[in-house]
Formats: C-alpha cells, structure tokens, sequence
C-alpha cells in the first residue's frame, strides 16, 4: 500500500522521504522483505543498470533520466513489478481493489486535484503494458485508460509540467467516461 499512497505515510512524495521511510521500514523489520534489494536487482535485470555508489536510489535516478521521466514514477513502476510478481491470489485481489479505488478517486478528482503530482502518480500506477494490472479492467476501461495516458502525454514530459495545471477539457471528459464505466454496476 506505500507504493500507492506514499504521501499518506511520508507527508510528501520524493525520492528523500520514501528512501528513508523504505530504510527505516527495513531496519524495522531487520530487511525481512529485501525490497530495497530486490529493487536493486530489478532495474538490473530490466534496465542493465548496476547498483554503484549511489545504490538504489541512482539507478533509479539513471533510469529516469534514461526514459525521461520523475524519480517516482520510475520508483512506483518497479515496486509494483516486482510486488505483483510475488503476491499470492488473495493479495492479489485485495491490492487490485485498492489500485482501482486509487484510480477511481482520480477520475472523480480531476477536475480539483489535478496538476504534476496527479500525473507521476497515474504514470506511476497505470502499466498498461503489464497482464497484472490489465486483468483489473474490462476492455472499455482499458481504451479509456489509453485515452486518458495519450491526452496526459501531449501535455509534454512530466519533469516539464508546471506544478499546477488545469486538466483539459479532452481529459475531463474522458476522466468522467471512465468514473461512469467504472461505476455503472455500483
């Protein structure tokens, strides 16, 4: 649940508050999970960037610069990889309700909590690429999804995007199609 919701257990959402919370996490539970080095090994593994002096923390930030994109979203990305890669079935269903709870309350908030951070986190959660996260959402979901990421992208690369921004009108209304396909069997 942290990759989700970082800022409900930091305050803020950077690279400094989740590397110390992730550092205080595993020192806490005397590195019972190893996230922090199976992260490591992930980006290895995906991106052929080796863990140097600077640890987890530069190759993520190698990563981003690779790609172009923020710390967090690249940070989001590879935890939930290699989280889902692990979760047993009712992990599975319990984390996959609270993803399109998370996506949900995006939808219904576009139009007042909208601006940079709104965008790292739907590129940090959102893997379209991913059977895991694909399986959640019918396929009219899915080609909203894909809407919504194309009319994020023509706003330019996120490490660009003033922190505050008005969504379009394109993305208020495919945030509303996507809120009601969502909820149309509540």
């Amino acid at each position: 649940m942290f990759t989700l919701r970082i800022g409900m257990y930091t305050g803020k959402e950077n690279k400094d508050t989740v590397s110390s919370f992730l550092h205080g996490y595993e020192i806490g539970r005397n590195n019972e999970c190893n996230f922090i080095e199976q992260i490591m090994k992930s980006i290895e593994e995906e991106y052929e960037i080796k863990s140097r002096a600077t640890g987890w923390i530069g190759q993520i930030e190698m990563v981003a610069e690779k790609l172009e994109m923020d710390w967090i979203i690249i940070f989001k990305k590879q935890s939930l990889k290699f989280l889902t890669s692990k979760f047993t079935e009712p992990i599975k269903i319990e984390f996959g309700i609270s993803i399109k709870s998370r996506i949900n309350g995006k939808m219904l908030g576009v139009e007042n909590h909208f601006r940079r951070d709104w965008i790292t986190d739907w590129f940090g959660i959102v893997d379209l690429k991913s059977d895991w996260f694909k399986e959640l959402w019918s396929s009219k979901e899915l080609k909203l999804m894909k809407k919504i990421e194309e009319e994020l992208l023509s706003l330019g690369k996120v490490r660009e995007i003033q922190k505050q921004i008005k969504p379009t009108n394109k993305l208020r209304n495919l945030c509303a199609k996507m809120y009601e396909e969502m909820n149309k069997n509540s």
